[in-house]
C-alpha cells in the first residue's frame, strides 16, 4: 500500500499537536489467504488532509473500513484522540466522534463508509 505522508511544514503549527489525532499500528486484514493489509501503521494529526493513493487493490478501502469499522481488522491497534480504543463495528467508530475536541463526520457512498476527522 502506498501511504501519501501529508505535508508536515511547520505553515500552521498552530493546528497540529505532537500526537496524532487517529494513530493505527500493525493493522492487519485477511480474506482467506488474500492478506488485504498487512501491518499497516497510519496517523493522522487534528487539523491535517490526508490521501490515500494506491493501486487497484493495494488496501485503501479496506484500510478505511477498517477504522470505520465496517470491516474490522484481524489484528493491530487503534489510538483515537490520545486514547487506547477498540473498532469492531461502526458503533464503535461513531463514539469515538463524542470528544467535543475531536468531532468527525461519517458519509456513506456508494463503496461505503468514509470518514473524515475534521479539526474543531
Amino acid at each position: 500500500m502506498t501511504l501519501v505522508v501529508p505535508d508536515r511544514r511547520p505553515s500552521a503549527p498552530e493546528s497540529r499537536t505532537a500526537e496524532p489525532l487517529l494513530e493505527c499500528h500493525g493493522i492487519c486484514k485477511r480474506f482467506g489467504a488474500v492478506e488485504a493489509l498487512v501491518d499497516v501503521d497510519f496517523e493522522v494529526h487534528r487539523g491535517e488532509v490526508v490521501a490515500l493513493v494506491g493501486d487497484n487493490g493495494a488496501g485503501k478501502s479496506t484500510l478505511i473500513k477498517a477504522i470505520s469499522g465496517t470491516q474490522p481488522a484481524d489484528r493491530g491497534t487503534f489510538r483515537f484522540d490520545g486514547r487506547d480504543v477498540t473498532i469492531r463495528n461502526p458503533a464503535d467508530a461513531v463514539t469515538l466522534t463524542s470528544t467535543p475536541r475531536a468531532p468527525a463526520r461519517f458519509t456513506s457512498s456508494s463503496s461505503g463508509l468514509r470518514t473524515a476527522a475534521s479539526a474543531a
